[in-house]
């Protein structure tokens, strides 16, 4: 049996790397025979490992959550609260450019449509039509199906006074 302190067999980083996956997010199951599923040992080896003076969980600690016990080191919860705090800052990130970038294949669209330049600098209403689109456009935004949509929108830019009627006319926008 491999010895424990090489990471392998279930000692070493390995907790670690199963740790950062469950939920909640930086614990363990507090159940032996979980665990040794979960590192892929042995239940025998596992406890044999656990019987150690520094054990693959030294460290350790048993927490309750919703009424069931996980196994937690504050170290670990910390550096896994932290990744998902950047990952969830990442992703919206990513969601904001891609708004950015999607109002800005808006305001094209709207010229190729005929729209005037001076609607397509309204930062209010482009955000309104990309949200009104977002919500009833199906489908990738191509024309011709695309310009329909949009021609939608700018109707119903018109009845929520989102705009003068007289920018629609004869297709100025």
């Amino acid at each position: 049996m491999p010895d424990g302190a090489t990471g392998r067999a279930g000692g070493g980083p390995e907790p670690l790397f199963i740790a950062r996956k469950q939920n909640p997010v930086g614990s363990l199951p507090g159940n032996d025979g979980m665990l040794a599923k979960l590192l892929r040992v042995d239940l025998a080896a596992w406890q044999d490992l656990q019987a150690r003076c520094v054990s693959p969980l030294h460290g350790w600690s048993i927490y309750t959550v919703n009424g069931k016990q996980v196994l937690g080191h504050s170290v670990v919860i910390e550096v896994a609260l932290d990744a998902l705090t950047k990952r969830v800052a990442r992703e919206a990130s990513n969601d904001e450019r891609a708004v950015k970038m999607r109002q800005v294949r808006l305001r094209e669209a709207m010229i190729d449509i005929g729209c005037e330049v001076s609607l397509t600098n309204d930062e209010i209403l482009v955000e309104r039509l990309d949200t009104w689109l977002m919500e009833n456009h199906i489908g990738q935004r191509r024309m011709p199906k695309f310009e329909r949509s949009l021609s939608r929108a700018l109707g119903q830019a018109v009845a929520q006074s989102w705009m003068d009627a007289a920018q629609v006319r004869g297709r100025n926008c």
